[in-house]
């Protein structure tokens, strides 16, 4: 190989402060949904549930029985 085989640099060796095209820069990759935003959404819809449910659960003593049992609770 001759110099004048080698590719032409400008005159200088390229280094890591020469600009890079565009078009040969990866792409940034899309930021995703922060993963506490589903348990978010999902405390919401129970949140929801539950008060959907206490206009029922006051007029009911089954429904009140229910929800005590189901948490650790024994209403006798």
């Amino acid at each position: 190989m001759t110099i004048a085989d080698k590719p032409s640099t400008g005159g200088h060796a390229p280094n890591q402060s020469d600009p890079v095209p565009v078009e040969s820069m990866p792409a940034e990759p899309v930021p995703s949904r922060p993963a506490d935003l589903s348990v978010w959404m999902i405390w919401a819809a129970v949140m929801l549930v539950a008060i959907a449910i206490l206009p029922f659960a006051a007029r009911s003593q089954d429904v009140v029985r229910a929800i005590a049992t189901m948490c650790g609770f024994r209403l006798d």
